[in-house]
This record gives C-alpha cells, structure tokens and sequence, in this order.
C-alpha cells in the first residue's frame, strides 16, 4: 500500500513539472564586454514602468571573467524586458541597457556606443530598429559635438546661440533617429510586455499624435490605467505646487509647519513667530551639497551675528532616512533648531505648502509673520535679514 502511494506521488511531482514546463522556456544569456570589467558584477533585473511605484529587484547576477559573462534561466512563453546593470560601469549610457528574456541564445556585445543584442528573434528584431537608432545617434551626438567646438573656437555666434543651435539640433536627430525606430519595433508588438516597455521607455522623445492614436488604445488596459493615474497625481502634484507658491509669495502669511527635533521633540513654526522676531526657515537634506557647502556656514555666520538681536533659523530636513539625517546633524551642526517629519521628498507636506521644487530653499518672515523674502541665498539672504533686524 505505501509503496503505492510513493508511485502515486512520484507521478504527480512528474505531471507536475511537465505542466510547469509547459508555459516556461530555457534562456542562455552570454555577454561580451571589455576586460577592464573582469571582477565587476553584473546584475539582472526585471525592467520596471517609470509610472510603477515598486522599486526593481535584481533576481540574479555574474562576475565578468576574461571579458564575457553568463546567465542561465528559465523565462515565460512570452517575452519581457530585462535591463542589465554593470557595476562600475563608466559610460552612463550602459550603465543599464535593456534585454528581451525569451527562449534561446542571447548574445550580448558592448562596444563604446551601445550594445548590439542577437540570437533571439525579438532581441535582433530591437537591435535591427532601436538598437540601430541608438548607435546612430551616438555618433551624431559626437559630430554635433565637434560642430560645437568648432563653433566656439572661431565665435562667430554667442554661447547662448551656439547652445541653442546645439539642444535643436539634438532633438531633431533624436527624433529622426531613435524616435522613429522605436516608432516601427513598437508598432510590431504593442499589446505585448516588450512593445508596451518600449513604448512608454521612449515616449520623452515626442511621438506624433496619429502614433499615439494608433497605438496608445492597444496597450494593455492595466498599464494605461496606471499610467494615466499616475499623471493625474503629477498634475494634481503641479497645481498643488503653483496654488502654494502663488499663496507663499512675498507678502503673504506664512503657513504653520509641524515636525520633530532628532530626540523626539514637536516643533511648530508657529511657535517660533512673532514677538520681535526675525525667522529664516531653510529646507535642506542630507544629499544636497549646495546646502551643506553653502547654506550651512552663511547661517552659523549669521546666527552668530544676528541671535541676539532676534533672528531665528529653523532647519527643516527633506530626508526619510533618520541615520543620515542624524549624521548630518553631528558631523556638521547647522545652527538653530532642527526639525523633520522623515517623510522625504516626495511625501513630505512643508515642502507642498511652500511649493518648494529644489533644495536649499528659504522663507523669511518677518515680525508680523509676514513673508518677506522667498528663496534668498547668499548677499540677497544677508541683505534680507539685516533689513528686517533693522542692522546698518
């Protein structure tokens, strides 16, 4: 009876796996790469919409040896993109290069403008159209650049032309280049996890609108749901950001801004206006150079001049990560009070209600908790509070 049993179970695990196979494929990925990558790793990792909140994961990876590198795997029955990342990699154009996972023998060849990808149908298919759009456009960047040279060395047109002429003259290639050839591999495959990635990877570089039209309603209905979601927010986000600015401008009242010192401690900016006071609020990070660089010792240098008779600063950090808010904090010791929520660029509601769109960033306000300055930096800054402090 139990030997049965075994018989039996043995014969589903079979069943099983044959089924398994059934929808899956085997793939050999081999890449050629120059030698002064040996020992760097590279890394495979699903490609992911620039709408899609979840952040890629790499699922496998390979250390390059004498020049080449391999991956072995099983893919679904349709294919999907995939990017592949060089640690290390010092041309920011291959530094993620995308690859179509499918059945078969892919070969991966990097040079010094892209990669040429072959083996499969769809991997040679992209590499005959985009592929080909890529490598063109590289080489016209670099005869578009040498145009621009020659251009300043014997001046006959101002830097500002000459740089003007260089950014239009970029976009019209890239259009005729790159743009077109994504336009025929997309129209091959939309519908499909490749042509729908491609469509959305490329659509930056401007598509007709009878493209869109043709095109954008074949896209699975997922994907344009969460795309146009996603859009929503971003102009929901920009009206947000313009009724804030318009609402903060000189003159206006300052709105209140809530947050917690390093040790826990809740701060309102409320709290600190009024009574003959002079406030500077800065929003700053922990990787904004120009606001360490910058802001921080104009500050202190204030602060230490101006305390006593009345300025107050107030530091709001747009960091989510507490320990590098904190390392900040302690190898550089900004003046005044410092504060965060730790809910970061994105999410963070003081940078919203102040329609701040870069770092560092200020907001003067006066006595009457009027603003009276928004973004000064520098002499500006200093100028400012002295004005309102009453200094000559």
């Amino acid at each position: 009876m139990k030997r049965i049993i075994a018989i039996r179970l043995i014969a589903v695990v079979i069943v099983a796996f044959a089924i398994g196979c059934g929808d899956s494929a085997h793939y050999v990925l081999k890449g050629e790469i120059d030698r002064r990558y040996d020992g760097h790793q590279v890394m495979l990792t699903p490609a992911t919409f620039f709408f899609q909140k979840q952040k890629p994961i790499p699922v496998d990876s390979a250390i390059i040896r004498n020049g080449s590198f391999e991956f072995k795997g099983v893919v679904g029955t349709e294919p999907i993109v995939y990017t592949l990342m060089v640690e290390g990699m010092r041309e920011i154009k291959l530094s993620a290069v995308p690859v179509i996972m499918e059945a078969g023998k892919i070969e991966v060849v990097y040079d010094s403008l892209t990669v040429k990808l072959s083996g499969t149908p769809m991997n040679e298919r992209y590499d005959q159209t985009i592929g080909e759009g890529l490598r063109l456009m590289s080489r016209k960047q670099q005869e578009l650049m040498n145009e621009r040279m020659e251009m300043q060395q014997f001046g006959r047109m101002s830097a500002h032309e000459i740089g003007e002429w260089y950014s239009q003259s970029y976009r019209l290639a890239y259009k005729q280049l790159v743009v077109d050839a994504t336009k025929r591999f997309v129209r091959e495959c939309v519908g499909t996890p490749v042509g729908d990635y491609f469509y959305f990877q490329y659509m930056g570089g401007g598509y007709s609108q009878s493209f869109v039209d043709s095109v954008y309603p074949k896209i699975r209905c997922d994907l344009r749901q969460q795309y146009e979601l996603e859009m929503k927010e971003r102009w929901d986000k920009q009206e947000r950001f313009a009724a804030s600015q318009l609402a903060m401008k000189e003159g206006n009242v300052y709105r209140d801004i809530v947050g917690e010192t390093i040790d826990g401690k809740a701060v309102c900016l409320s709290e600190l206006v009024g009574k003959g006071k002079v406030v500077c609020v800065e929003f700053w990070a922990s990787w904004c150079v120009p606001c360490i660089r910058d802001m921080f010792p104009l500050l202190k240098d204030l602060h230490a001049r101006y305390e006593e008779k009345g300025l107050v600063t107030l530091g709001i950090s747009l960091d989510n990560d507490r320990g590098k808010w904190e390392k900040i904090l302690k190898i550089h010791q900004p003046v005044g009070i410092q504060i965060s929520d730790l809910q970061g660029w994105e999410k963070s509601p003081a940078r919203y209600d102040y329609g701040v769109q870069a770092v560092p960033f200020t907001i003067v306000i006066d006595e009457n908790g009027k603003i009276v300055a928004r973004n000064a930096q520098g002499e500006k800054l200093v100028q400012v509070i002295e004005q309102y402090l009453g200094v000559k």
